[in-house]
This record gives structure tokens, sequence and C-alpha cells, in this order.
């Protein structure tokens, strides 16, 4: 199942280049990638039908999406490793045009982070409302799952892994922490509303970008401590 799906995506891919350079670009741009669902759920929490219930689950499932994140990452580093489709040796899969993978190479293609992220954020969208929230899922699936297998950057299965790991974390914490958050008075974003926006501010920009410069920071230290 996992090959006929790939390869029921990917059998598009290299036939039409100015295609190909669109699906990429989209893929490599956080402006369209995780951007549009953060600004997303910044409009739902500024709403005026908002709730203090709704924004205890949207703080809580932002948590949770973080720590979807957190999970991704450790599963990616103590599972035994998986390729990815395009670094897999004698597969035979249709290279789309312009794709630069060189920065992948190494990495574990299972679970997926961005579907982990993209799908978190989607959930947290339709805890709190269902028409944003369907088109939150439905921009998840296709930059979070369609194109990152057309382009053989995931298996459908990686796919698969990273979203059930960011649908469980934000459920979780809102099943668990967003009734306490709800009844606290006053709530955490009234009790230091300062400190409060400016780290969810700095939280999402981190977020909207995939954590992007702070992994180059990371790299970067690693890298001068001879790590």
């Amino acid at each position: 199942m996992d090959l006929y799906i790939f390869h029921l995506l990917n059998q598009f891919a290299g036939e039409w280049a100015f295609l190909d350079r669109v699906l990429v670009h989209l893929a490599s741009n956080e402006l369209f990638k995780s951007a549009p669902l953060v600004c997303l759920i910044w409009g739902l929490w500024f709403a005026r039908r908002t709730t203090r219930d709704m924004r205890a689950r949207l703080f809580a499932g932002m948590l949770g999406a973080l720590a979807a994140l957190i999970i991704v990452r450790l599963m990616s580093a103590f599972f035994p490793h998986r390729d990815r489709p395009v670094h897999t040796r004698d597969f035979e899969m249709n290279m789309p045009v312009d794709l630069d993978v060189g920065g992948l190479s190494g990495w574990n293609a299972f679970p997926s982070d961005h579907a982990a992220l993209l799908f978190s954020l989607a959930i947290v969208v339709f805890s709190v409302h269902r028409g944003w929230g369907y088109l939150a899922m439905l921009h998840a699936f296709v930059f979070g799952a369609v194109l990152r297998v057309y382009l053989g950057l995931h298996w459908p299965l990686d796919v698969v892994g990273g979203a059930v790991v960011g649908a469980v974390a934000v459920a979780a914490m809102q099943m668990f922490y967003a009734p306490r958050i709800a009844h606290a008075d006053p709530p955490i974003w009234d009790r230091h509303r300062a400190v409060f926006y400016t780290a969810a501010f700095f939280v999402a920009y981190q977020i909207a970008n995939l954590f992007t410069a702070t992994r180059w920071f990371l790299e970067a230290f690693a890298t001068a401590i001879g790590y």
C-alpha cells in the first residue's frame, strides 16, 4: 500500500517542468506551508466570538503542536533509519524538476515532522471552528501529505505517522490541560499580558518558519564545538 500510494502521486512528477517548479517552491516556502495556519489561529484567538474555553483549547493545542514536533524529532533520532524515496538506492521514481534534496541527506524519513506540525495546527483550528477547520485540514493534507509524497520527500507511511503523532499530542493537551487553563482566574493570557503575548509571538514566528533559524543556529553551534 505504501508503494502503491507513492507511485500513484509521484507518477506525474517530471512530466511538466513548470508545474514541478511551482510545487517545489510551494513545498519549500514557509509562507505557504505553515504561516497560513498560524495566522488563522491568531485570527481565531482575537475573534469577537472566541470564548475563554476556546482560547484555552487554542493555547493547549499550540502546546500540543510543539510537543508533537519534539516527539517526532526524538522518534526520528531513535527509530531505525528509513531513507526518503529520493535517497533510496535502486528505487525507481520520477524525479521532479529543480528539486534540491542535498540538505535532507541522512535525515530519517519516519515520521514526517512537516505532517506532524501541519496536521496538529489544523486540528487546533478544527477544535474551535469547524468551517475554518475543514479548510485547515485540506491545507495540511495538500502541503503536509500530497506534496511531500509527490516530490519524493516522504513515503505515505511517514506522513501518516507524523499526522497521528500531531493529532494525539494536540488531543492529549486539550483534554488534560485546556480545562485547567480555562478555569484559572484570571487566565494566563490576562495575568501577564506583556510576557504572554511576547512569548506567543516568538513561538508563533518559530512555528511559521518551521524553526528554521533555530535549527541553523543549533547546527552551527554543534559544528563550532566539534560535535
